[in-house]
C-alpha cells in the first residue's frame, strides 16, 4: 500500500536527524546545516524534474494540480486565493508537516526538511515559474503564503 507524502517525510526526517546530528558532531552545526540544505535542494530539484516528466507542459496549471499530492491524507489545509493561468496564490492554513516535525522533536530542522524544498522543486519543474513565499507556519507565522507566477517564454 502506498504511503502519503507526509508519511514519507516523517520517515525521512527520522533518518536525516541522525545524519544531521552526526554531521554536527563531526563538522559543527553550521557545516551540518549547509550539508543538509544542499542535500535537500538536490533531492527537491530532482523531484521537480520527475514531476515535469509527468506534466511535460511545465506550466502553472500543471503545477497547480500537483498540490493534491502535497495535501493528500489531510496533510495541508489549503485556501486558494487566486488561480489564473499566470498566477497561483494560496495560503496553507494548517500544515501537518510542521505539526509532525514538532511532535517528533525536529522543529529546528523542519524548515530545511520541508519548506526549503518548495523553491528547489519549482526550479526543477520549470524555469517559467517563480515562487514568492513571505511566510511559513514552520517559522511561526499563522499561515504559509505562496505566490507562484508564470512568465511568458
Amino acid at each position: 500500500m502506498p504511503i502519503t507524502l507526509l508519511e514519507q517525510r516523517i520517515i525521512e526526517a527520522k533518518i536525516l536527524r541522525r545524519v544531521y546530528d552526526e554531521a554536527a558532531r563531526r563538522l559543527g552545526v553550521d557545516q551540518a546545516q549547509q550539508l543538509l540544505a544542499a542535500a535537500i535542494d538536490v533531492d527537491s530539484q530532482a523531484k521537480g524534474r520527475e514531476l515535469r516528466a509527468r506534466w511535460p507542459q511545465g506550466d502553472l496549471a500543471s503545477f497547480a494540480s500537483i498540490w493534491d499530492t502535497f495535501a493528500e491524507g489531510g496533510a495541508l489545509e489549503v485556501e486558494f486565493l487566486e488561480r489564473t493561468p499566470q498566477r497561483l496564490h494560496l495560503a496553507v492554513r494548517r500544515c501537518r508537516y510542521a505539526e509532525a516535525y514538532e511532535e517528533f522533536g525536529l522543529k529546528e530542522l523542519g524548515f530545511t526538511l520541508s519548506c526549503r524544498r518548495d523553491q528547489a522543486l519549482v526550479e526543477g519543474f520549470s524555469n517559467r515559474i517563480t515562487l514568492t513565499r513571505p511566510s511559513t507556519i514552520m517559522q511561526g507565522h499563522p499561515c504559509c503564503e505562496f505566490l507562484f507566477t508564470e512568465r511568458e517564454i
